[in-house]
Order: structure tokens, then sequence, then C-alpha cells
């Protein structure tokens, strides 16, 4: 049987440090493991459905907070999670997935390329 431990991470502060922010240790820890998990997604080191996991929200609102944050989405990439058993399996691709990959298309795309000119009628 496969069972996942927690593992707690200490971070040293000055003492003043959270007062300043105005913010509790539970909210100071939430955003930080928000904020790790966007980070972590940004730099393709995990999936967006592991970041959301990680952050604590769930994938829609983890995916509307990278759209607040112009963060672009690889939806080729995505991961859909069944709700029962959290067993992700890979998304089908749809008409629009490249949206945030395509940034632009050259204005001579659809000209033949000049090393197959000789294979052209």
């Amino acid at each position: 049987m496969n069972s996942m431990s927690n593992l707690s991470l200490q971070i040293d502060l000055q003492s003043d440090f959270l007062k300043e922010i105005n913010e509790t240790p539970e909210q100071f820890s939430k955003d930080i493991k928000f904020w790790a998990a966007v980070s972590l997604y940004f730099f393709g080191k995990v999936n967006i459905t592991t970041a959301s996991i990680f952050a604590g929200y769930n994938y829609s609102e983890f995916i509307a907070q990278l759209e607040n944050l112009k963060i672009p989405i690889n939806h080729s990439n995505h991961l859909i999670i069944k709700s029962n058993n959290q067993t992700p399996k890979k998304s089908k691709r749809y008409f629009g997935c490249g949206k945030h990959i395509i940034k632009s298309i050259s204005d001579d795309f659809t000209q033949p390329l000049p090393q197959f000119k000789e294979y052209m009628p």
C-alpha cells in the first residue's frame, strides 16, 4: 500500500515580518504555497494539475488565478483528474489549444520553403 506523508518546511523570518505585511502564519503559508505552485508550473517543473493540488486550489480556480496573472496556460499539456480517485489522464487536443502557444504567424507561412522548391510542380 502506497501512502503519502506530509513534509513540513521551516522558513526563518524576522519576528515582526508577518505583522508588517498584516498576515497570519496560516495565510502566509498558504500564499507561499500558491506562489511556489505558480512558479513551478511557469518554469515547467510540474503540470498544471499537480500545481493546483499543491497550491490547495481546485483545477478551475487555479486556472482562473493564472489567467488573472496573465500566465500562459499550456492546454495541450493539461491533465484531467477524475473526482473519484484522483487518477490523472491526458486530455484530448481541441480547436484553439494553441491559443497561448502560437504568438504570431508569418505572412509567408503558406509559401513553399526554398529548400523544397525542387519537389514542387
